[in-house]
């Protein structure tokens, strides 16, 4: 790994990671059943339970789409496709997922429904939920709904995570946040909901119901993390910064937004976006959260840091080479928190063409990485 200048190693963690293993998780025999945007996330409960999902085209030529969604039981060695999940009425086409647990061993799925192409509206955010590890999952939930006719508004790129740690006061609750496009000048809101009982409610601060966290109109992409002490991050992309929110009471209230990084250049070409990815883990001696954001079929990553645990200020991110593993976006890795494991997603490239532009999505595959961090402390 190359080390940018002025890059002082008493200051930042080095990671190192090494693919242990290369699996494909869906089967097609079609080359136009594509696969895109895909996600994974560990059972909190048994590290071996794995559930995934990713977009499945129904009609690659016409750009219309559902989610699938898959499942392991020995550590992602093998893995199960779930039955088809059902559509919210309405609905035409399924997209955008992430997913999540709880502290009972439920998993849940996040996705948007969207109208018939080509105009794809918005139609809000659903939740499907599974007890019984991903074999199966429940009718949709709707958390939030669009209103608007206008194609260009509405919810967007949202993305979940649960407090999977026993000595957090805020145990086995679930958040997702996601994006809340404007119309005209208005921009682009930031919306939260949680569940703090198993997926049968959901609400914003508070007791409120769901609404936009005040003071943001910038948002892109919100990452959520959750730390050993049950503090809860949101970080977004806004124009050349990433930005970022704290709670520090299991989402009844959140910091004033503040700066994480600035001085970003997101690339012009199509697809080829800055998405952020954060985790937060307690190292010995410091609790320190990391914003990681990278560019579609990445090749360059970076990694910022922030000593303290307080979310006051992220130190400048350090910029690595890293080695091009191919495949669409990955909005970040899945981790068990009690082991060294992760698991990271990408989507087997292919030669097509999807709206006029070259798409190169063809089955799921998962790669397991071994990451181990390092300290440098003075």
């Amino acid at each position: 790994m190359g080390k940018s200048k002025g890059h002082n190693p008493r200051l930042f963690d080095t990671l190192v990671k090494v693919p242990d293993f290369n699996i494909q998780v869906s089967q097609s025999k079609s080359r136009n059943d594509a696969r895109a945007e895909s996600v994974v996330a560990v059972n909190p409960l048994n590290s071996s339970n794995l559930v995934g999902a990713s977009k499945e085209f129904t009609d690659i030529q016409n750009y219309e789409f559902t989610l699938a969604a898959y499942y392991s039981v020995d550590g992602g060695l093998t893995w199960n496709q779930s039955p088809a999940l059902e559509l919210m009425r309405g609905s035409h086409n399924l997209s955008d997922p992430a997913m999540a647990w709880d502290n009972a061993g439920n998993a849940y799925l996040f996705g948007l429904p969207l109208g018939p192409a080509p105009g794809l509206n918005f139609q809000g955010l659903v939740v499907y939920k599974s007890s019984d590890g991903g074999r199966n999952w429940g009718r949709p939930t709707l958390i939030n709904q669009t209103l608007s006719s206008d194609p260009n508004v509405g919810d967007d790129k949202p993305w979940a995570v649960g407090d999977y740690n026993p000595a957090s006061p805020h145990f086995g609750n679930v958040y997702v946040a996601w994006d809340d496009i404007q119309p005209g000048a208005d921009g682009t809101w930031l919306v939260f909901a949680r569940s703090t009982d198993h997926g049968n409610h959901w609400r914003g601060l508070g007791n409120q119901p769901i609404t936009a966290l005040g003071g943001v109109t910038d948002s892109f992409s919100p990452e959520l993390a959750v730390g050993p002490d049950g503090i809860l991050y949101i970080f977004w992309i806004a124009g050349s910064q990433i930005k970022f929110m704290r709670s520090a009471d299991g989402g009844d209230t959140f910091s004033a937004p503040a700066v994480a990084v600035s001085g970003l250049s997101p690339s012009t070409f199509w697809r080829r976006q800055f998405l952020p990815g954060v985790s937060a883990r307690e190292v010995p001696g410091r609790n320190v959260s990391h914003g990681v954001h990278r560019i579609c079929r990445p090749r360059h990553g970076s990694l910022v840091r922030q000593p303290g645990g307080s979310g006051a200020h992220l130190l400048p991110p350090v910029h690595e080479r890293r080695r091009n593993l191919g495949g669409t976006a990955l909005r970040s890795a899945a981790a068990h928190g009690r082991s060294r494991r992760q698991y990271r997603t990408r989507d087997e490239p292919l030669s097509s063409t999807i709206g006029g532009q070259a798409g190169r999505n063809n089955c799921l595959r998962l790669l397991r990485v071994r990451t181990e961090a390092f300290l440098h402390r003075g």
